[in-house]
This record gives structure tokens, C-alpha cells and sequence, in this order.
């Protein structure tokens, strides 16, 4: 049917289409406007299957948005709606960074695999999962566990320890904010 379309062109548009999720998955204001960037060893779509596999090296790169990983695969519905998996290899784990919107802030987390949602606007990181927050470029608060789940639509998270051993507690460093003149709540 497309016979007459070189097979370079067509995977670059399902490469565009494949990873559009990251448009509203961990985006700060505009970022969703911003051209996406994508590079990796390998890319395979699975018609059928509304699947693209990414391999080798990833980054993705969307305004303030960046992703990298050892191989990312999205999945879509029929409603159009996407689920992203990000996953590192031995030794090195999936990560991503974000800056927010009208804030001298960064967001980044790391964890051996790590899936969005766009349904939900969650994402879900899973094993020696990491999230921290950058203030002014200073490392401030940072959450550690075996789960943390991030909820993008009421900028909330949770982290989940497992029973077994002190490796599986959550762990959190807190730092204080600047004092305001508003009070506590």
C-alpha cells in the first residue's frame, strides 16, 4: 500500500508517534510544544500490536524533559492512550530528569524500571527506586524505596517499603524550606 515510501521515513514517524507519551508524561509548562529528540541503537514496531521496542542507549530529549535507558517500550490502546516502560541494564538504571514549571527546580528519579500511564498521569518506579528534588542546583529533598509512585496530575508521591530487611525501608531526606511569612498548614 505505501510501497512507494521509503521504509526510513516510515519508521521515523512511527518513532515520533511511539514516544509521544513523554509530551504530558513528565512535562513542565511548554515542554509539551518543545520538537522530540530520540536516539537509540535499534528501533522495532510491531503493527499488530501497536508496540515500538527502542534498544541500546536511549535518550529522549523533549524540551526540559530527559529519559534515558537501556531500552524503552510503549504500548497503545485503541483510545490512543500510552504506557511507557523504561528499563536500565545490570548496571545502570533507567533515569529521567524534568525541570518544573516557573520554579528554580528539578525533578529526576532512577530505578530499575520505571512506567508511565498516560491514562493516569502516573508514573511508577520500581526497584532501588530513587526521586529527587534540585533546588537552585543544590540537591534538596530526595525519597528512596523499593515503589514510588508519582501522581503527575496532583504533584503528589508515595514510597512503598516491602517487609524483610532494613534495605526495603523507605528512606527520605527532607530539607527545609526558605521561611515565609505564610503559616504552616
Amino acid at each position: 500500500m505505501f510501497s512507494f515510501i521509503p521504509r526510513s521515513l516510515v519508521y521515523a514517524v512511527w518513532l515520533v508517534a511511539a514516544v509521544a507519551w513523554l509530551s504530558t508524561a513528565w512535562a513542565a509548562s511548554g515542554d509539551g510544544d518543545q520538537p522530540m529528540q530520540v536516539e537509540a541503537d535499534k528501533l522495532r514496531y510491531e503493527e499488530k500490536d501497536r508496540v515500538s521496542h527502542f534498544t541500546g542507549r536511549v535518550v529522549i530529549t523533549k524540551g526540559s524533559i530527559v529519559i534515558r535507558a537501556d531500552q524503552v517500550k510503549v504500548r497503545e490502546n485503541a483510545s490512543g492512550q500510552q504506557v511507557g516502560v523504561a528499563t536500565g541494564d545490570p548496571g545502570r538504571q533507567a533515569f529521567f530528569k524534568q525541570a518544573r514549571s516557573g520554579m528554580d527546580e528539578v525533578v529526576e528519579g532512577q530505578a530499575d524500571r520505571i512506567e508511565y500511564r498516560s491514562a493516569t498521569d502516573q508514573m511508577t518506579l520500581t526497584g532501588k527506586a530513587v526521586l529527587r528534588r534540585i533546588r537552585a542546583g543544590a540537591p534538596s529533598d530526595e525519597a528512596r524505596g523499593p515503589l514510588i509512585v508519582y501522581d503527575g496530575a496532583s504533584s503528589t508521591f508515595q514510597v512503598q517499603g516491602v517487609k524483610g530487611g532494613p534495605q526495603d525501608r523507605v528512606r527520605a531526606v527532607l530539607t527545609p524550606r526558605e521561611k515565609t511569612t505564610e503559616p504552616a498548614r
